[in-house]
């Protein structure tokens, strides 16, 4: 009866703050700004409840290398630039509002000038190209400048319907299985909006081994006019070798909290 009476304040809770886990989550990256990627490849978390102590565990790993010729319109984003790049969603985009100066001239010539800028790999250097399976597999060339040189590239070559191919190494992003099946079996995984004193309240009243951890999952801004994100999500982990844990697992499932395990 206790936990009955626990479980419909939290369910009070939730109805009443249904913006809190009611909230639309960013599936793949909407601009061409590497930094606008769902950072799994960067999250792990600490965990000491699994059989090992203090085991960090990561859900993505880089799961192979490529070193091949790329036709340049494969390339989606890039990693960095003076401009802000999470303003266009394509590359084409950026080069006509912020390369006017260098597409002007669409011909080899120029084409072939703007491969050669200094800032980008010469003389046999690779291009370092990130490919991320849940950014719908799209391959970001990881720059340190010539953004706007390679952008107009881009372009240039589109309009001369020339297909233009680079050397380069891909490094692609993948799921551990193993790591992510690990923590699914020990802990039921809710995706949240933010850590909230209320709702972290009522949980401490229940007799449950939980934990809030940082999230990699980015919280879209409804009510931008530019596409920005914010990464304000938490992620809360009630352990599954609990009888109560799992009766509040049962439970939170009938309010459609969103599951990580069926995110990753």
């Amino acid at each position: 009866m206790i936990n009955y009476i626990k479980e419909q304040k939290i369910k009070s809770f939730l109805k009443s703050n249904n913006s809190y886990f009611d909230f639309e989550l960013m599936r793949e990256n909407k601009t061409i700004s590497m930094d606008g990627v769902t950072r799994l490849h960067d999250w792990s978390v600490l965990i000491t409840e699994v059989g090992n102590e203090n085991e960090k565990i990561s859900v993505v790993d880089v799961v192979g290398f490529e070193q091949r010729k790329v036709e340049i319109q494969e390339i989606y984003g890039l990693f960095s630039s003076k401009s802000n790049l999470s303003k266009f969603s394509s590359l084409h985009e950026f080069a006509e509002a912020n390369c006017k100066h260098l597409i002007g001239d669409v011909s080899e010539a120029q084409l072939h000038k703007m491969l050669n800028w200094y800032q980008l790999p010469q003389n046999g250097e690779l291009y370092s190209i990130n490919q991320y399976y849940w950014d719908k597999n799209r391959k970001y060339f990881s720059n340190s400048g010539g953004s706007h040189h390679f952008a107009a590239a881009c372009y240039i070559a589109s309009k001369l319907r020339r297909p233009t191919f680079i050397d380069a190494k891909i490094t692609k992003y993948g799921k551990n299985y193993s790591n992510l099946d690990k923590l699914t079996k020990n802990f039921k995984i809710y995706i949240l909006k933010d850590l909230n004193i209320k709702l972290d309240d009522l949980l401490r009243q229940y007799p449950v081994k939980y934990s809030w951890y940082e999230s990699p999952f980015k919280l879209i801004n409804k009510h931008s006019s530019v596409l920005t994100c914010f990464n304000n999500t938490r992620l809360l982990f009630i352990n599954r070798h609990h009888l109560k844990g799992n009766r509040l697992i049962s439970f939170l499932d009938k309010m459609n909290l969103i599951d990580f395990g069926k995110r990753i």
